[in-house]
């Protein structure tokens, strides 16, 4: 092992939602122990629950952290001492704000998933947030951003040299994807005819008022689509489905390990999102062969897409040209789909562990 090779990386996380943060962070991590088994993974997180905790804690040491900030920060430095890290990656922007309490010598490294300024939030509450990554992305080694126009975002809003941010693309397709992808869907799928699909938090970020306006369209009268997720609008989703009439097509399916299977089946993966980073839907829904029709929101559609190339791209809020979308493809109008080979987990933890040995080397 070279000098300077990382051994001891301490990663610092909020929980083990069914998020993509959280899937793609623990793709990440498997795909790193695969690749460098001499390379030792600690989980730092806020709270050992969720969806994905059993995943996690099977295959990679997890440490809870106690409730305050300050009691986490001191509790991730007696880690980073005890454990010898020589590198702390955090997996939400946030999370840097510990980057203060590191000992001297340990690297630091953030990952920014989605815009600094967020649709919904308020300028006010926009400017803290631009505020405190400022700040904070000034004391961390690196800034990772999972997409291009992510990257240009960082830079600019907050005055950043290119140097310190690096476009890394997220771990999004693994070898399972395509076996998970086999699995026989659900009994209660099966008296459904043909469907579109959405997959995603139940949240102001990905929509899904704007999909319901979508359904409303008269194009689109006869097609089903399926909602694969949970999270804080579950209720109003469904209760403004059904004051709308749009019960028996529009189908909330709840939070689901493997919708994969959907995707397989689906005519399309639709995103409707507000915002994304790199949305990992669009890259999973194509490394299936599936139909692709999104907003072209900040970041992420459009430089997967190609501009609309690959894919149909929707500018944003535009409900009547999202439904023609759909309603070509329900008619077999389908559109090239784009190369996803470079969102392999391979590629990704070959790429972060680069970035990695190069910071612990000093370069």
């Amino acid at each position: 092992m070279s000098d300077g090779a990382i051994t001891q990386l301490l990663v610092v996380m909020e929980s083990f939602v069914m998020g993509g943060v959280e899937r793609v962070t623990l793709r990440l991590l498997q795909a790193l122990q695969q690749a460098h088994p001499e390379l030792n993974i600690t989980v730092a997180v806020q709270h050992n629950s969720g969806a994905l905790a059993s995943e996690f804690n099977q295959t990679l040491q997890i440490a809870e952290l106690p409730s305050g900030t300050f009691a986490q920060g001191k509790a991730i430095r007696q880690l980073a001492l005890t454990l010898h890290s020589q590198l702390v990656l955090f997996t939400k922007g946030g999370l840097s704000r510990y980057q203060l309490f590191l000992p001297r010598g340990v690297r630091g490294v953030v990952v920014q998933h989605v815009p600094l300024a967020l649709p919904g939030l308020s300028a006010g509450k926009n400017a803290l947030r631009r505020l405190i990554a400022a700040v904070c992305y000034r004391l961390v080694d690196k800034v990772v951003t999972v997409s291009d126009g992510l990257n240009q975002d960082v830079c600019n809003a907050l005055r950043l040299v290119p140097t310190k941010v690096k476009t890394i693309y997220n771990p999004v397709l693994t070898s399972s994807v395509n076996a998970l992808a086999r699995e026989a869907l659900p009994a209660s799928m099966l008296p459904l005819p043909a469907y579109f699909l959405c997959v995603g938090r139940l949240d102001f970020q990905k929509g899904y008022d704007m999909l319901l306006q979508i359904w409303q369209q008269p194009q689109l009268q006869q097609q089903h689509v399926c909602i694969i997720g949970d999270g804080p609008l579950s209720n109003t989703l469904s209760e403004q489905i059904a004051q709308l009439g749009l019960s028996d097509r529009v189908h909330l399916l709840g939070a689901d390990n493997n919708p994969y299977r959907y995707m397989q089946h689906a005519k399309a993966l639709l995103l409707p999102s507000r915002f994304e980073g790199l949305p990992t839907v669009l890259v999973e829904a194509a490394a299936l062969g599936t139909q692709l029709v999104a907003f072209d929101c900040p970041h992420g559609p459009k430089e997967l897409l190609n501009a609309g190339r690959d894919g149909y791209l929707v500018a944003p809020g535009d409900i009547s040209d999202f439904a023609t979308a759909v309603a070509a493809i329900a008619q077999g109008q389908n559109k090239p789909l784009p190369d996803v080979s470079a969102f392999f987990a391979e590629a990704a933890a070959s790429n972060y562990y680069q970035l990695f040995t190069q910071l612990c080397n000093g370069r």
